[in-house]
C-alpha cells in the first residue's frame, strides 16, 4: 500500500527476439535472412511479426508455439525457412521472431493499493512490460517503453496488462512503441466452478495451464463480486484461498452458491 517505484530501466544484452528480412515467400513456407549471427533453425519461435512496407508498424503476425523448434529448416545460404503460408506481398519486409510469450513481466504488481510508478524505461523484455493483478489505484507517469535504435520491437507481448483492476488507473505523459501484442489490455479472468457446498465453491481457471498472465494466482479479495457468465446472478466474496498443488481456488461467498451452477463460468 502507498508504494512509489521510480528510475528503473530494463534492457536485455541478448534481445529476446531475432530481427531479419523476408527473402522469399512460397506456398506453405517463407525464408528469412537474419541480421543476428547467432540464429539457427533451433531458435524458439513463439510469435512471428512482419513489418509494413514503410517499416513503421507490425502489419501481420501469427503464433506458432514456442516448442515447435523442429519445424524450421536451415538453408545452405544461411537463411531459415519457416513452414507457414503468409501474404506474398510481405516479401522484402523486415521480420521479427519473438522467442518468448507473455509470462513473467518486467514489473508485476500484485494485490496492492495506491501504486505510483514514474521514470520507468523498457527497451526490450521477454514478456510483458507492467502487469497489475488485483490492484486498486495505479499510476504510471513520465515513462517510456520503446525499442533501441535500429529495432522496432520493445516488449515481446503487451506493454501494459491490467487484470481484475479496480479503483482509478492513470497513465500520464508516457510514450509506448514496439509492442509485440497489445499496448494496453484490461480484463478479468473467468473461473469455472468445480464443486459447491453451501456458501463455498471450488473453482479453477479454464486457461492454458490454469495460469494467469503473470503466473500469480487470481485469488479474489473480500468484497469482490463474481457474476455468473450469461446471467445477472452475482455473488460477493467473503474470503478465498488458493491451493498450489491442485491449482484450485476455494471461495466463500456471502450467500449460498446454487449447485445447479456447478460447471458454469463466473
Amino acid at each position: 500500500t502507498n508504494i512509489t517505484v521510480k528510475d528503473i530501466t530494463f534492457d536485455m544484452l541478448r534481445r529476446p527476439y531475432s530481427h531479419g528480412r523476408v527473402t522469399e515467400i512460397a506456398d506453405g513456407h517463407y525464408d528469412v535472412s537474419f541480421f543476428d549471427n547467432d540464429v539457427s533453425a533451433n531458435i524458439p519461435a513463439a510469435r512471428m511479426l512482419f513489418m509494413d512496407e514503410t517499416n513503421t508498424y507490425f502489419e501481420y503476425q501469427y503464433i506458432q508455439g514456442i516448442d515447435a523448434k523442429n519445424c524450421k529448416q536451415a538453408l545452405k545460404n544461411g537463411n531459415i525457412r519457416f513452414p507457414h503460408t503468409v501474404p506474398k506481398h510481405l516479401q522484402g519486409h523486415d521480420f521479427y521472431c519473438a522467442h518468448t510469450f507473455h509470462s513473467r513481466p518486467a514489473i508485476a504488481v500484485y494485490r496492492s493499493e495506491n501504486v505510483t510508478m514514474e521514470h520507468i524505461a523498457i527497451r526490450s523484455y521477454p514478456g510483458m512490460g507492467v502487469n497489475a493483478l488485483l490492484t486498486k489505484n495505479f499510476t504510471l507517469q513520465n515513462s517510456t517503453v520503446s525499442p533501441i535504435a535500429g529495432s522496432k520491437m520493445s516488449t515481446n507481448t503487451d506493454i501494459l496488462h491490467f487484470v481484475s483492476a479496480f479503483g482509478e488507473y492513470v497513465i500520464n505523459n508516457c510514450y509506448f512503441e514496439g509492442s509485440g501484442d497489445d499496448v494496453m489490455n484490461v480484463h478479468c479472468y473467468t473461473h469455472r466452478v468445480l464443486r459447491a457446498d453451501g456458501n463455498v465453491c471450488v473453482t479453477h481457471l479454464p486457461t492454458s495451464g490454469n495460469e494467469t498472465h503473470c503466473i500469480l494466482p487470481d485469488v479474489p479479495l473480500c468484497g469482490n463480486v463474481f457474476r455468473v457468465c450469461g446471467t445477472d446472478e452475482e455473488f460477493t466474496v467473503k474470503r478465498a484461498s488458493f491451493d498450489l498443488e491442485s491449482g484450485e481456488y476455494t471461495i466463500e461467498f456471502s450467500m449460498p452458491f446454487p449447485t445447479h451452477l456447478v460447471g458454469r463460468k463466473i
